[in-house]
């Protein structure tokens, strides 16, 4: 939603209108044939996860702009650097002195065609833990969707002292909290929690999160800047990749030996 109200704010200066077209795997054929129907429109832009259909459908529009999706090239094409803030994490971890990282995602359905985001957050991660002698494991929730906050303290099972948990996104680190009031721990001090990814409500239920924090409005404003001049220029515009920012919090500090 961020991202689209980012899209929203620089088409509607434009004078464009934006329309909306969510899809599941049991309605991806009926929204391909909806969204391409009537062709009122002057470009389209793929978020995120698309399915097969669209992605197909999608590539054969003059004017389409792929955001933050599997799809990459060196034009028309946006995302985060899912790989930096891997890093950032690792390097922020490091600086405190925690050297038992344990990486949190989601357990993947055997259907699913997993977003690019996951792996190269963990390659970043791996490239830090390398670099600075971690030692790094990979859990996965049980779960493949969102988890309640009883399956994830299911999942990580015993916590060693001096563990950071390292939480691909953000749903599953939601979770966590209640998850250190059944076992009575103090994040900051019995363990360390950040999170690779960011969401604004997380400003007002839990700033103390320590995360690598993206702009996703930033996102979609680039991303309709990005289509508009596509259409404006008849030609394909040069791929952006936006880096992120660190956001500390009390969920890390310096570990105490």
């Amino acid at each position: 939603m961020e991202t689209l109200l980012g899209v929203n704010s620089v088409l509607q200066d434009r004078g464009k209108q934006l329309s909306i077209f969510p899809f599941d795997e049991d309605n991806a054929e009926q929204i391909v044939q909806q969204a391409f129907a009537e062709r009122a429109f002057d470009g389209v832009m793929a978020v995120d996860l698309v399915s097969p259909e669209l992605e197909a459908k999608c590539a054969e529009e003059p004017h389409c702009v792929w955001v933050n999706t599997n799809r990459w090239s060196d034009r028309d094409c946006i995302r985060r650097n899912e790989h930096q803030a891997g890093q950032l994490v690792g390097r922020a971890l490091a600086e405190t002195g925690w050297k038992r990282w344990r990486f949190i995602t989601r357990r993947p359905r055997q259907a699913d065609r997993p977003h690019f985001s996951t792996a190269q957050r963990l390659a970043g991660l791996q490239a830090a833990a390398e670099r600075y002698g971690a030692d790094l494991i990979e859990t996965l929730c049980i779960e493949p969707g969102r988890t309640h906050w009883r399956q994830l303290d299911q999942t990580l099972g015993p916590i060693e002292p001096g563990t950071a948990l390292v939480f691909n996104d953000s749903y599953r680190v939601r979770t966590m909290q209640n998850v250190l009031i059944n076992r009575g721990l103090t994040h900051g001090q019995d363990l360390a929690i950040v999170c690779c990814d960011d969401t604004q409500e997380f400003a007002v239920t839990w700033p103390e999160l320590s995360r690598a924090r993206f702009d996703r409005f930033q996102l979609g404003q680039a991303a309709a800047q990005m289509l508009i001049d596509r259409i404006d220029e008849q030609q394909p515009q040069p791929s952006q990749e936006l880096e992120a920012d660190w956001e500390p919090g009390e969920t890390l500090v310096s570990r105490r030996q």
